[in-house]
């Protein structure tokens, strides 16, 4: 249930031998420090085991006694299991261009590493929700910075406009098309200036 020490025997087999239908004892090699601990000792199954700095609990699921030193269990440091998942563990494209994935690990212990790879799965889906999440919600805050930005350049240029319309209304006719041009200007300069500030943007 938990691992108080760093102190505790990691990789090490400890047995679980049981002595009547409701006891065992627990085994393990004389040499290790830990072996002191569980000598001459009787545990109930089911029970909260206090060994030391852990906390175990173990349980005969189906009521049957078995032979000396057949069942045993090791305790596994998690950088070292990360790191044995990380090189079995195969991950690749169903096929090229494809956007479905294809998971594969190599095991000796099938149920519990399936276990694994669903929750890998699930941890993954999670990531990428997140990720998408992420990326809409800062899609969305652009958006609507450069929405503000964008109404005030409008407001700007519209009296601009005006002013420039009311100074040169004693032009000769053809000052339609200066303004065309200028208002194509002015869509090639606000496409560069939104370029500039997205890129400033993915930048930060």
């Amino acid at each position: 249930d938990s691992i108080g020490s760093k102190a505790y025997p990691y990789g090490t087999p400890i047995f679980v031998n049981q002595i009547s239908p409701g006891e065992f004892e627990l085994k393990m090699p004389e040499s290790d420090n830990w072996q002191k601990l569980i000598q001459g000792k009787k545990f109930q199954f089911g029970q909260r085991l206090q060994v030391g700095s852990a906390t175990i609990r173990i349980s005969n699921i189906n009521g049957r006694s078995s032979e000396p030193n057949k069942h045993y269990f090791v305790l596994n440091k998690k950088e070292q299991l990360v790191t044995h998942y990380a090189q079995n563990l195969q991950v690749s494209w169903v096929e090229k261009g494809s956007s479905m994935l294809d998971l594969q690990i190599l095991t000796v212990l099938p149920e519990r590493d399936l276990k694994f790879m669903k929750t890998y799965y699930q941890v993954v889906q999670e990531i990428g929700m997140m990720e998408k999440t992420e990326t809409l919600d800062n899609t969305i805050s652009f958006i609507d910075g450069q929405m503000v930005a964008v109404a005030d350049s409008l407001n700007y240029y519209q009296e601009l406009i005006n002013e420039i319309r009311l100074d040169t209304r004693k032009l000769p006719a053809g000052t339609d098309g200066i303004f065309s041009k200028l208002n194509e200007l002015d869509n090639q300069k606000a496409q560069i200036l939104l370029s500039e500030r997205y890129f400033d943007y993915l930048l930060n």
